[in-house]
């Protein structure tokens, strides 16, 4: 197993910090973009921050762009490579031997992991291995399933008022989902691992009470992609997005994403949402498609 090596000036700054050290694991695009409030927020505060990069998302698009957007600097990066299965056994050995080597010099670390990543399931190992609590951000995530009355009912006379109202009513709603693959496999799993769940509302913590967690330790706190909205926001003057590209000035945009394995893997699934896109380009509507490496792929597959 390779081993992370600490840069002997973060390994001398740790040593000389006398508080908490503050782990946050990110590792994905959507990773980078919620957990950044949280580092932005705790450097605010004086904290001793350690980044750690799993290195799941590694190419610009997805990562470089972003931590330069947020300026966030990863300390250690993990720069795992593979297979599902390749990826979560080395981070569990690689973040494992960071925090070994920090509880070794009689620091103490919280190490937060994020949502329903690879990174996730796999740090929280890494950390109860090591005998440390993690904190689980945008914990208690579950995939409900509708009924089949209400799926059909969409094909009748749809009314988004309505349609709103029912979404909210989570009796009508049944848990036990495995899909999105390996998400929600990932979130649960990631659960037993955490100190501390920091549910972003008041179902995802209904989710983790029902399966048992103490509720002290159970925290609502709203969703940090908020707080990323909210600094963004403050950049929106300084943006030339619109000169790059200025059809989405027009407004009116439908924007398509079709990444999720069980999507991009199941050509019924991927042809009913092409097709979907298909009819809305000829009705004369603008789609921006996002172009990813699983999304390529499917369309190279099926020869689309």
């Amino acid at each position: 197993m390779e081993k992370i090596d600490f840069n002997e000036n973060l390994l001398k700054k740790i040593k000389a910090h006398d508080g908490m050290i503050h782990l946050v694991l990110i590792a994905t695009k959507p990773d980078i973009i919620k957990q950044a409030p949280l580092v932005l927020e705790l450097k605010k505060r004086g904290e001793f921050v350690l980044v750690v990069h799993s290195g799941q998302h590694y190419d610009w698009n997805l990562s470089g762009g972003l931590e330069e957007e947020f300026s966030i600097h990863p300390d250690i990066n993990l720069n795992i490579k593979g297979l599902l299965y390749e990826q979560q056994s080395q981070i569990i050995g690689r973040l494992g031997f960071v925090l070994s080597e920090i509880k070794k010099i009689g620091k103490q670390v919280i190490p937060y992991i994020y949502g329903d990543t690879t990174t996730a399931v796999a740090g929280g190992i890494a950390s109860f291995a090591n005998l440390i609590g993690s904190a689980h951000v945008e914990a208690g995530l579950r995939t409900m399933s509708p009924p089949k009355e209400f799926i059909m009912s969409l094909l009748g006379n749809f009314n988004v008022g309505n349609f709103f109202e029912d979404l909210k009513e989570t009796s009508l709603w049944k848990k036990g989902s495995y899909e999105p693959y390996p998400e929600q496999f990932d979130t649960r799993a990631a659960a037993p691992s955490a100190g501390v769940h920091f549910a972003p509302t008041r179902i995802n913590s209904e989710n983790l009470l029902d399966e048992g967690y103490a509720n002290e330790r159970v925290f609502v706190v709203g969703n940090p992609v908020s707080d990323a909205i909210n600094l963004i926001k403050k950049q929106i003057e300084e943006s030339n997005i619109f000169e790059k590209y200025p059809i989405l000035a027009e407004g009116g945009v439908i924007r398509f994403c079709v990444h999720r394995r069980e999507n991009i893997t199941s050509y019924h699934r991927f042809m009913a949402i092409f097709e979907s896109m298909t009819e809305l380009i000829h009705e004369g509507r603008t789609i921006l498609f996002i172009s990813l490496g699983a999304t390529e792929k499917a369309l190279e597959v099926y020869k689309l």
